[in-house]
């Protein structure tokens, strides 16, 4: 079994997509951390093969998860739909209290990849390009291209055009 700890909205569902294609005959496994609990610990003991997942940039990731909640409440399927956010009627206060909220999840972060010397793969890294599934020894160029590709993000950056018919 392999194992993905990850913080909300740092690309954990498509990472676990893309290793339940690379492994298809092993079980994967998604966690979210909220706080380090003896629950991670044993987890990252019985299991050799663990992946901290996380995220560089906590504005874009605290915006993620806002705009997601002001939107959909806890409707977690429109959670991954492909769509540009508008943050206009949202207060600025929200933003920056989920920003905390994953730098403390970050720090968890850091402290599970000190004590078991587990590198932390980025979301940054991870979407960007093929470079970080290729150091891990985990690349197909054709899942890549499914579930990774830069393409699949689910932010869009420009606010699409509409269109009167």
């Amino acid at each position: 079994m392999k194992v993905v700890i990850a913080t909300a909205r740092s690309g954990s569902s498509s990472f676990v997509e893309y290793l339940s294609r690379i492994f298809p005959n092993e079980s994967i496994a998604k966690l979210l951390i909220h706080r380090i609990t003896e629950d991670y610990t044993n987890i990252i003991k019985k299991y050799p093969e663990v992946f901290l997942l996380d995220r560089k940039d906590k504005l874009a990731q605290a915006e993620s998860l806002v705009f997601r909640k002001f939107n959909y409440g806890d409707d977690f399927k429109y959670y991954h739909q492909k769509e540009y956010y508008d943050l206009s009627d949202i207060e600025n206060y929200y933003i920056e209290e989920a920003k905390k909220y994953f730098e403390i999840q970050s720090s968890d972060m850091k402290v599970l990849s000190s004590m078991y010397n587990k590198k932390i793969i980025f979301y940054e890294d991870l979407f960007k390009d093929t470079k970080k599934v290729e150091e891990l020894n985990i690349y197909n160029k054709r899942f890549y291209n499914e579930f990774l590709h830069p393409r699949h993000r689910s932010r869009l950056i420009n606010k699409p055009k509409k269109e009167l018919l």
